[in-house]
């Protein structure tokens, strides 16, 4: 102590300078400080979840995350050390993690309050495979469960304190009960079964060749992209895991044709929306099904939104694809291109958007559902490519049913584009008449008729649940197989 703090030798009780020279009490410094770093890194790979919907999923999520954090300890580090030094007192710091500890608890964040401020994949697909927390508990239980840690880390110096042990042992104890108890039963009763992580699905086309020529490879923030030529067909893939997932394929001596067959089942938008007058799709890939539409109705209007700027490019250069007075791309999120553009409606929006063979949790969710119906005119339809045969389609067409209450899928090689429409469900005779008369007006080059034979209703097995912003397992329930579609 110095003689600059007079106050310092009343404050350091006799209680406190038997404890810190106490071996046990040593001890319980070192665990305090175990598990308040533990905390904080728990919370700050949390904290992706909750940034994700609002600011997209990418580096630059991650990056502002990770600064944040660092700086916040540096803060913390200097003030804590300034504050040791002039009020040696273990209640000083038992209160500093409690109310750290409370701070916590309030931190979660309400979904209405980044959208009405008019808020941009590390991913949190890779924190959800490594810790099985957020897959069980769900985001929100464990910020609850890690500020009941911290408060009773907090709590522990206190107990320590003879005089006040026993009355601050049993609240401790009640404390302890309520924030753990539902956290193991959540872990006991409602944890889904861990299961091997599957590859990609690989869409297949005729090229007439096996000879594969690689034309260029770009490594950008959020993917490693390959195109490759294979006879007269450019193709797109994401290299994930020394695998590569096929996003686009090309025809050069064609631009019409779509090669893959799920580009060819969304197309069935066309005959399920009330209107065709402004279209949004949501993923760029190699822009094939968005030209595809924009070429065969002349007068809709095609915003395309895309998060890297890597595929923008090179869709231009290799898939030439150009923007014009009705097609634009925009380089951005998704879910927050819906969010900023709060008067925009479209007939009809397209989502097509994978990263590394799995569609980002934030848009799977009931709220990113919800956003995007409210961004859909009346009787305006949504179609989703996901891929099916797991308990993450299953999860998903529950959740979609959920907000729009009537869906419909089209099997396409391994993968279900499903469809969901904004009002009343159209019957079959409705849905036939209406293909029959865009047929005959747009003459697309894949008959709304025959796409409409491959309709299928969704059965939805009893594991099945809504996806949430807090609760999105998503590449956990994609590894788990299931049979999910009535012939």
């Amino acid at each position: 102590m110095t003689a600059d703090h007079p106050g310092q030798a009343e404050i350091a009780t006799s209680d406190a300078l038997d404890l810190r020279a106490s071996t046990g009490f040593l001890w319980l410094v070192y665990l305090n400080a175990f598990v308040s770093g533990a905390v904080i890194m728990a919370f700050e790979m949390l904290g992706s979840r909750y940034l994700n919907p609002y600011f997209g999923s990418g580096i630059y999520t991650w990056a502002a995350l990770i600064a944040t954090v660092l700086i916040a300890l540096m803060v913390g580090y200097f003030l804590g050390g300034w504050l040791a030094d002039r009020w040696p007192t273990h209640k000083l710091l038992a209160g500093l993690i409690i109310a750290s500890a409370v701070y916590l608890a309030f931190v979660i964040i309400d979904r209405h309050v980044p959208d009405r401020g008019g808020a941009h994949h590390g991913s949190a697909h890779e924190v959800s495979r490594v810790f099985w927390l957020i897959p069980t508990l769900g985001s929100r239980s464990i910020t609850y469960l890690l500020a009941g840690v911290a408060l009773l880390s907090g709590l522990s110096f206190l107990m320590a304190v003879p005089a006040i042990a026993g009355s601050l042992r049993r609240a401790a104890t009640a404390l302890g009960g309520l924030v753990l108890a539902p956290a193991a039963a959540l872990v006991a009763f409602g944890a889904p079964p861990a299961q091997a992580q599957q590859g990609g699905i690989f869409e297949r086309y005729d090229s007439g060749t096996d000879d594969v020529r690689l034309i260029e490879q770009v490594e950008t923030s959020y993917n490693n992209i390959y195109i490759t030529q294979r006879g007269d067909f450019i193709t797109m893939s994401f290299r994930v895991r020394r695998r590569d997932e096929t996003e686009s394929v090309i025809n050069l001596l064609d631009l019409g044709e779509l090669p893959l067959p799920y580009t060819r089942a969304m197309t069935v938008a066309l005959a399920y929306a009330d209107n065709l007058d402004k279209m949004l799709m949501i993923g760029l890939g190699g822009g094939t099904t968005s030209r595809y539409v924009a070429r065969h109705v002349k007068d809709i209007d095609v915003t395309v939104v895309e998060l890297d700027r890597g595929v923008i490019k090179m869709t231009k250069k290799h898939f030439k694809l150009k923007e014009g007075p009705r097609y634009h791309i925009i380089e951005r999120d998704g879910r927050v291109h819906l969010m900023r553009n709060r008067k925009a409606r479209y007939d009809i929006i397209m989502v097509d958007a994978f990263r590394g063979g799995y569609v980002p949790f934030h848009l799977l969710t009931r709220e990113f559902y919800e956003l995007l119906k409210k961004r859909l005119t009346p009787g305006g339809v949504a179609v989703f490519n996901v891929h099916g045969g797991t308990q993450l389609f299953e999860s998903t067409m529950k959740t979609l049913t959920a907000v729009f209450g009537h869906v419909e899928t089209v099997p396409a090689a391994g993968a279900y584009i499903t469809v969901v429409r904004n009002g009343p469900p159209l019957s079959v005779y409705e849905a036939t008449k209406r293909a029959e008369a865009r047929q005959a007006k747009y003459k697309f080059r894949y008959d709304l008729r025959i796409l409409l034979q491959g309709r299928r209703k969704v059965a939805i097995g009893p594991r099945a649940r809504i996806l949430t912003d807090d609760f999105a397992p998503v590449n956990l329930y994609e590894s788990i197989k299931k049979s999910n579609v009535k012939k």
